[in-house]
């Protein structure tokens, strides 16, 4: 493969360009650097990685979280929270060793959301040098996609771009494959791209790179039978290393599929939800379009807009509360400025395509269908493979913005390789056809106006965002005309990048200041809503929202089953019963009252969980003050000593993330009850010999012990896990050596004979 190239000269210019243009962006966000807006990332994703990388020792990933609720496995959040993606990775384990503090956590957290979006902003600008062999068109995509709405949609959504990361070298790795000779280094850049695609099919849900996949092939594969064909001759054993890696993946699927179907959140039954029982937030709808076009205007007004919205449907016979608008924070996805609006006109403005930009049309087409609610084709894709394996998830949309992003490259592409009048011609039919859908936007929001309820600040504020949005509409306009009816000189197009810089840094700021809140509101979001003060050398202390209930001190209990209760926690929890075991009984399961951890004497054997609730109240009605301990098994050892006669003590001397140690006496064989959720791989031992647990008063654990004392050191060694955690790391550091192998390639080497 090396010998097969050579050296492309250094672009010393376009690398302070793109130096010049990486400190605007830089700029924009240093500046708002004590800004934070608030949801998924800090409302769910940032706590629990606050948690794991705490619970973690130096440079390793804990395996399991035992200080939220009755613990649980990192398994459990490997995909939700994306803890093996490139960037996430790297910084989980630095976070481990350094243990920085809250506060500092936050700002290193933003600092990793931005080079995650920044490393998938140069996956774009290489995307772009190798479809369009011009390092202009490269610079313009990179630009675009860096300044872009979604920069921001990410930081308060940073799934965002764990669902996209991999994307454009999936994407680079498949057309040097199809653009390669021998039929080796074809087979070597499918092996390629099968290994990114394995790497991002666990960065996030499954279901979203399968359907990505599905989508290409059908746009840009099957219509071309001579490229399939000549997929379809390389011989099969060259495939071997990618089908290593589907089968390496394939197993820790599995193990991730058994292990998160013991848990459910806190909020429903079940991680998977049928698409139908979604709001419409949960989908893409046609009004999000208005804030591509009038983006600070829409997001003024954003609310009154959507009642306006949600009066017209119920005219129109829409169910009731129905307003067909997104999720305020989700209309930052949609703008992408401007001037690439321009361009995509232009590109959809011409008479004569490639059937690869047909195939990207028809793939714009197909994704914009799937997402927007109306269409109802979510209800087939719920029941097609991946979909309903972890999470019913729709987050559709980032991909149909990653082909907006590409086809505003292909008309800046083809501006580049027109000629004038070619150029002023399409020009103009792209400049009417932008016309038409800013003057149709513009009645949408009049008549949206019209039929909502507006304070007078409000209306000012509406009135600003207005004015600051069709000053850069006709601005925008007139420059590209301009261009249009000139002869191509490359400076220009620098120009125009710096003024979309320019308009879209303001649009990121407005958004900045409309959505964010301070640092330190954040923490208070964090602090005040979970006791830290202990009773007792070793007690679980109440959580009061999810937030509070992962980033405070200590082991913490959420008694909470709604959107303050913990993401995900044991099917068998207590918490699950408290309609039938009462308050009290939680709290006593759960550690949430002294004491802890207890010695019975006798457990009582149960073979039906569903028997254990009313075990456990017959127990404390027949002795109140007993502590009971119900066990699923058979044949438990019988006390020899009377209850009244029982003498024993307990105290738990560390409770670790992975290791706990406990002290007991008892002057009669017993079974130490604990509030850790049962898991077959917690491993007891005393004095070197292992001990007997069991599952316990609904998923805790009980430990047969012998008579006398000694301390109890248990540990957690689950071989599944250690192979998924080890297995995994290894396919992610092969990919982020695949794409920089890619990036240099196609960035710094010029092929001559592939």
């Amino acid at each position: 493969m090396l010998a097969n190239i050579t050296l492309k000269p250094f672009p010393i210019k376009s690398t302070l360009t793109v130096f010049l243009i990486l400190s605007v962006w830089l700029g924009i966000h240093i500046f708002f650097f004590d800004r934070f807006i608030f949801h998924d990332s800090w409302q769910h994703n940032f706590p629990i990685a606050y948690r794991i990388f705490n619970e973690s020792s130096c440079g390793k990933i804990t395996t399991w979280i035992n200080n939220v609720d009755n613990g649980s496995t990192t398994t459990i959040y490997l995909i939700s929270q994306s803890l093996t993606q490139a960037i996430v990775l790297p910084f989980m384990l630095l976070m481990s060793c350094l243990k920085p503090s809250l506060l500092a956590s936050i700002y290193a957290f933003k600092v990793q959301i931005f080079i995650a979006y920044l490393v998938f902003s140069l996956g774009m600008s290489t995307l772009g040098q190798l479809v369009f062999k011009k390092r202009l068109t490269s610079l313009y995509l990179f630009t675009i996609t860096l300044f872009a709405g979604m920069s921001l949609d990410n930081l308060h959504s940073s799934q965002i771009m764990s669902i996209l990361f991999w994307i454009p070298w999936i994407v680079s790795s498949f057309i040097l494959a199809v653009q390669s000779v021998s039929t080796n280094t074809k087979a070597f850049w499918i092996n390629v791209c099968i290994l990114l695609i394995c790497v991002q099919i666990l960065d996030q849900y499954p279901h979203f790179i399968v359907l990505f996949c599905s989508i290409s092939i059908l746009c840009f594969v099957l219509p071309n039978r001579q490229l399939l064909n000549g997929f379809l001759g390389i011989p099969k054993f060259l495939f071997l290393p990618g089908i290593l890696a589907i089968v390496i993946t394939a197993a820790q699927m599995s193990i991730i599929k058994s292990t998160i179907g013991e848990y459910q959140p806190s909020l429903r039954a079940d991680l998977i939800v049928h698409p139908s029982q979604f709001g419409e937030t949960g989908f893409l709808q046609l009004t999000a379009f208005l804030s591509s076009i009038f983006p600070i205007t829409m997001l003024a007004g954003f609310e009154n807009f959507a009642n306006g919205m949600g009066l017209i449907a119920q005219k129109l016979g829409a169910q009731p509360g129905a307003r067909l608008f997104i999720f305020r924070l989700d209309s930052l996805l949609m703008m992408i400025g401007t001037f690439p609006l321009l361009f995509i006109s232009f590109f959809i403005s011409k008479r004569k395509f490639s059937k690869y930009e047909i195939g990207l049309l028809f793939f714009i087409a197909i994704y914009l269908l799937i997402s927007v609610q109306q269409t109802k084709l979510y209800l087939l894709l719920f029941h097609l493979p991946f979909f309903n394996l972890f999470r019913s998830y729709f987050l559709l949309t980032p991909f149909l913005i990653f082909g907006l992003l590409l086809s505003s490259a292909c008309g800046f592409n083809t501006f580049l390789n027109c000629i004038t009048e070619t150029r002023k011609k399409i020009g103009r039919q792209a400049l009417t056809l932008f016309s038409t859908g800013t003057l149709t936007c513009a009645i949408c929001i009049y008549l949206l106006y019209a039929n909502s309820n507006w304070q007078p600040n409000e209306i000012k504020g509406v009135l600003s965002g207005l004015l600051i949005d069709i000053s850069i509409l006709i601005v925008s306009m007139i420059i590209f005309y301009r261009l249009c009816c000139k002869p191509l000189e490359k400076k220009y197009f620098k120009y125009v990048l710096f003024f979309y810089i320019l308009m879209q840094g303001l649009v990121l700021s407005f958004i900045y200041d409309a959505t964010s809140e301070s640092s330190q509101a954040l923490l208070k979001r964090y602090t005040n809503y979970s006791a830290n003060v202990t009773t007792d050398e070793f007690s679980k202390l109440p959580c009061h929202n999810f937030s509070s209930c992962y980033t405070s001190s200590g082991p913490k209990v959420s008694l909470n089953l709604d959107l303050n209760g913990t993401f995900l926690r044991n099917k068998s929890e207590p918490i699950f019963y408290k309609s039938t075991i009462g308050q009290s009984m939680v709290e006593k399961l759960t550690g949430l009252t002294a004491p802890t951890a207890w010695i019975s004497n006798k457990a009582i054997a149960t073979q039906d969980k569903e028997n254990i609730p009313d075990l456990l109240l017959k127990s404390i009605a027949e002795e109140p003050l007993s502590q009971p301990t119900i066990i699923q098994a058979k044949d438990l050892q019988e006390a020899n000593v009377p209850r009244n006669q029982f003498k024993s003590k307990v105290s738990i001397s560390n409770w670790g993330s992975e290791k706990i140690d406990i002290y007991y006496y008892a002057n009669d064989d017993g079974y130490i009850f604990i509030p850790l959720n049962y898991d077959i791989h917690w491993i007891a031992r005393l004095q070197n010999k292992d001990l007997k647990n069991f599952r316990a008063n609904l998923g805790g654990t009980a430990i047969q012990v012998p008579k006398g004392e000694g301390n109890i050191s248990i540990s957690y060694d689950n071989p599944f896990e250690l192979f998924l955690w080890f297995s995994r790391i290894m396919i992610v550091f092969l990919g982020m050596l695949s794409i920089v192998y890619i990036g240099f390639l196609i960035i710094f080497k010029k092929p001559i004979n592939a």
